[in-house]
């Protein structure tokens, strides 16, 4: 019979408890502002990936030994104190020391959304862990259980990982491509739609009618074929505006979110940006995120056939990329460049494709 968990198995699983409870309420309280560059003289990034690699390489020590008989409370009882020692406080100091002014908030955002996930997949091998003899007998039924939990962990490790080896302008890059392809897959959507294809029954036929029910029905035809037409023409100078936003991405890609001053996990705090770039780049992502939202909401406008829903969303539109070019106007270092009288070009060819439209 299998012999009952010594005192230091039972010791490190609560220990690993009481660490555990400690980071999900740091996750759980808002973010902290820092008090000046020294105090984040630490390089997140590089901590997060170190932390991150070696909680990895534990979990994968943890899992073989559950894995494997005879069950050895000796051997994982090092294992979790690497885990409560080493690992989880060196994770919870990378979320305490990522403050969104020095790292900006989509970085702090990310990595705090990885360490979730991290904290809560671990916890659930945790519960795996045999405590009591009990607990050791059943550890041949939960083999299936303990392979899935172990590469849920393997992969909210690698996510951690791979935040800190694309760095901050590979984190923010990712995001704009993401919502390209979002306002791609609206332009394709408006392109297929036909509001012929309305299910209101526009352009419907009925000769069996009476002269007088007859005269009524064309009355009606009448108005539907321009509602029809009204809808495509507005349909058309939606498109034209949302393309004309399609080819703002890669452009601001290129030119002010590759050129952002890098944050990895090779640099040191001495180079990294001012805190008003930050505060930029945060503005900057936060319209860039805003148009794929406003274009599905002029879709919805379209689809709903209300001209005054499409027209103010179009206004929304041109607001927001007037937001985006004026703030985008000078590169990181407050020069102009190639970008800035493209910008300027196309802002004046936006306002035009939309005059009329939305004044």
């Amino acid at each position: 019979m299998a012999a009952r968990a010594p005192s230091s198995l039972s010791h490190q699983l609560n220990a690993l408890t009481t660490v555990l409870e400690t980071f999900r309420q740091t996750l759980s309280s808002a973010p902290t502002v820092s008090t000046g560059r020294s105090a984040t003289s630490t390089n997140v990034l590089s901590l997060l990936h170190d932390s991150a690699s070696l909680l990895k390489a534990q979990t994968t020590k943890l899992s073989l030994l559950l894995l494997n008989k005879p069950f050895s409370p000796s051997a994982i009882a090092p294992i979790l104190s690497s885990v409560v020692v080493d690992c989880l406080p060196a994770l919870l100091s990378c979320l305490q020391l990522c403050l969104p002014d020095i790292y900006t908030s989509i970085l702090h955002k990310e990595i705090r959304a990885r360490l979730n996930q991290v904290i809560q997949e671990f916890e659930c091998l945790a519960r795996l862990i045999p405590a009591d003899e009990k607990g050791v007998e059943e550890l041949e039924r939960k083999r299936q259980e303990i392979l899935s939990t172990t590469g849920v962990v393997w992969e909210a490790c690698d996510h951690l990982i791979a935040t800190a080896q694309k760095g901050l302008v590979g984190l923010v890059v990712e995001r704009a491509d993401a919502w390209l392809g979002l306002v791609k897959d609206a332009i394709e959507e408006l392109e297929e739609w036909d509001p012929n294809d309305d299910e209101d029954g526009f352009g419907s036929d009925d000769s069996r009618c009476g002269s007088e029910e007859g005269h009524l029905n064309g009355v009606k035809h009448y108005i539907i074929n321009a509602q029809v037409a009204e809808l495509k023409k507005m349909k058309e100078k939606s498109l034209t505006v949302v393309r004309l936003i399609k080819l703002l991405f890669p452009a601001v890609r290129k030119r002010r979110l590759l050129t952002f001053p890098p944050i990895e996990r090779t640099s040191t705090v001495e180079t990294f940006p001012k805190k008003e770039q930050v505060a930029a780049l945060d503005l900057l992502i936060e319209r860039l995120h805003g148009f794929s939202e406003e274009i599905d909401e002029v879709a919805g406008a379209l689809y709903a056939t209300s001209k005054e829903q499409v027209e103010e969303r179009l206004r929304n539109l041109r607001h927001k990329a007037k937001e985006c070019t004026d703030m985008t106007k000078f590169n990181w270092k407050g020069k102009e460049d190639e970008f800035t009288a493209w910008s300027c070009k196309w802002m004046e060819r936006l306002v035009e494709v939309s005059n009329g439209l939305c004044n």
